[in-house]
Formats: structure tokens, sequence, C-alpha cells
């Protein structure tokens, strides 16, 4: 079973009142419709960074250099296989990379807080060495990691739209 396939595995649909995903149901938290709205609404890929460019910017594709060169390559020794994050190209593959993407994304967006509380409260109480490096290890840990997520996903659905709109095309002939 691959990564991708065991965390679609991982979501469970209960009709259409709540959903489940798994992260967050084994912190005993549940999402209602009331904010799967709101939810949708977040994960959607705006108009501002559909080009990627932004993010490009900002360096995002820096980050994701170092990532594979550190920590990815960490994890894919202590898993023991060789590449854990295989890409699967197929329309399947990449529906199962947006949802990890989201996933990922949520964790990271809950963990920002708490490192920007804690680098604020330093700054508050004068500890600037604390609160700089507190900081700094929020964007390491979570900012960079979130414009990750929204960059691959906006990839991962421009190919996929790429796909519909070419196989329209096909059968209009």
């Amino acid at each position: 079973m691959t990564l991708m396939s065991e965390l679609e595995s991982n979501i469970d649909y209960h009709g259409s009142r709540t959903i489940s995903l798994d992260p967050i149901k084994s912190f005993g938290l549940k999402i209602s419709d009331f904010f799967k709205k709101d939810l949708d609404e977040y994960f959607r890929i705006k108009s501002s960074e559909k080009s990627g460019k932004r993010y490009e910017f900002l360096g995002v594709k820096s980050y994701q250099t170092l990532y594979r060169n550190t920590y990815q390559r960490v994890l894919s020794k202590i898993v023991g296989e060789d590449d854990i994050f295989v890409l699967d190209k197929s329309d399947k593959g990449l529906t199962d990379n947006i949802i990890a993407t989201k996933a990922a994304e949520s964790l990271h967006t809950v963990a920002f807080p708490f490192f920007l509380y804690d680098s604020l409260n330093s700054y508050a109480q004068g500890d600037m060495v604390w609160g700089h490096t507190a900081s700094v290890l929020n964007l390491i840990i979570n900012v960079y990691p979130i414009m990750l997520q929204r960059h691959k996903r906006n990839r991962f659905e421009k190919i996929l739209e790429h796909r519909a709109n070419r196989g329209a095309s096909k059968c209009q002939l």
C-alpha cells in the first residue's frame, strides 16, 4: 500500500453530516458541515495563487529542495524505503496527493499559532533570543510547509484540469 492510498483509506465519510480526517479524529474532534464550508473555502486555491509565481518568489522551490535533501532523506532511512514520497502521476494518484496536501497543511496550520504565541510571549518578556529563534522555527516548520502544500496542490489541480479539458476536447471530435 502506497503512502497516498494509505492516507486516502484514513478518510472516513459519515453520510453528508460529518467528515472526519484521521489526524483530527485522533484528537477527538469532528468537522461538521458548518465548518466544512469554511474549510473548503480555505483549501480552495485563490486566483492570486494560480500562477505559482508568488510562492516561487518567496523561495518555496528552494525550501522543497532543502526538504528533499534533509528531512525526506532521514525519514526514508527510518522507514527503510528509498523514496517514500514517490508521486503517482495517475488521476487517482494526483487526487490522493491533493488530499494528502490538505491533511499536511492542516497540521501545520494548527501548529502555527502555538509557535506564534511562544515567540510573541518571549518578546513580551524581553527574551529576544528565544523570540527570534521561535519566529525562525515557525517559518521553517510551519509557514514554508503550508506554502509548499498549497503550491503542490495548485500544480496537481492544474494537471487534473488540463487532463479533463484534453479529454473533453477529444470527446467532442
